[in-house]
């Protein structure tokens, strides 16, 4: 089941009365590949915050990347539950989705 937050806020009308109004906002889930510049391997990994997570691979922060910098983002995707983020990344760190990875990463083929 999808994480709901809920956010809360005033909008005045013009009687001078207050009103709430109460807006629903569903928490996304990514899992995204990262490819090392210095030595072509592969980092995939999940997170519910994708704009931090990528900023503490690149300032060195995270213990697995920490020594493979430069990183390059290659690919993402957006999950809306956090079960199929995790299933998916998962499945792209088994045999059969390295292979994908692989997939991703080459080049289109011209012609």
């Amino acid at each position: 089941m999808a994480k709901w937050l809920r956010q809360r806020f005033a909008t005045r009308h013009s009687a001078g009365r207050i009103q709430v109004v109460s807006q629903v906002i569903m928490k996304k889930h990514y899992i995204y590949i990262l490819e090392s510049l210095k030595d072509k391997k592969n980092y995939t990994g999940y997170t519910s915050n994708l704009e931090r997570r990528l900023s503490e691979h690149t300032q060195g922060m995270v213990k697995s990347t920490r020594n493979r910098r430069p990183l390059k983002l290659i690919h993402k995707e957006e999950f809306s539950t956090k079960q199929d983020a995790i299933k998916r990344e998962k499945f792209l760190k088994s045999r059969t989705g390295r292979r994908e990875v692989k997939e991703i990463k080459a080049p289109w083929p011209s012609g």
